[in-house]
């Protein structure tokens, strides 16, 4: 198999594993921080979206693993644990730089403020919601006022700093997902049977 193929390869299924994981990270940003859905039915979303991204994420990197094994590798062979751990890593970096990329491009596009401004505000919702429900707040109210106030002083990051952070998050994640990939679909030991005359 030359370079090409693998390069291609990891550069077109990684474009599309990117888009997804691109629009689930603006989605989840969107709901939390620019939206006014109320905080418990935001939660709710963002979790449900969340375990459903990831499921199918994971299911994706197999999928696409696994047909990279079957085209480029020996029918019923496949490739060896490196290969396709290697694989695995090299598709969450192209992830990652998507994901980089985007994001630097959604918060620009939608408002750096807005954010910070959206980030306050759940923050308030919260407080509201324990002070409905009797939790008590007084231990931590100086926390929050000086979490508040953090918050007012973050600043955009660069993309790429956002590149830095999504592949700290997918290459990382990507070592879990990539060691259970390439022990499933590596290709079995060849047990050669020694004859005993010899």
């Amino acid at each position: 198999m030359s370079n090409n193929c693998f390069w291609n390869e990891t550069l077109k299924l990684g474009a599309i594993l990117g888009a997804l994981m691109s629009i689930s990270t603006m989605l989840e940003s969107y709901v939390v921080y620019y939206s006014a859905i109320p905080l418990v039915r935001a939660s709710m979303i963002y979790l449900a979206e969340w375990l459903v991204v990831v499921v199918a994420y994971v299911w994706l990197m197999y999928r696409f693993t696994k047909s990279y094994s079957n085209r480029y590798f020996d029918e019923g062979a496949g490739f060896s644990f490196s290969q396709g751990f290697g694989f695995v890593i090299t598709l969450s970096l192209f992830v990652a730089i998507m994901v980089g990329v985007t994001t630097t491009l959604f918060y620009s596009v939608m408002g750096f403020d807005g954010f910070i401004d959206g980030y306050i505000a759940r923050i308030d919702e919260l407080v509201a919601y324990m002070g409905a429900n009797n939790i008590a707040m007084n231990s931590v109210a100086e926390d929050i006022e000086l979490l508040r106030d953090n918050i007012r002083a973050l600043q955009q990051p660069s993309m790429l700093s956002n590149i830095l952070a999504a592949i700290n998050n997918y290459v990382l994640s990507g070592l879990i997902i990539g060691l259970t990939i390439a022990a499933i679909l590596r290709r079995k030991p060849v047990i050669v049977e020694r004859n005993e005359n010899e």
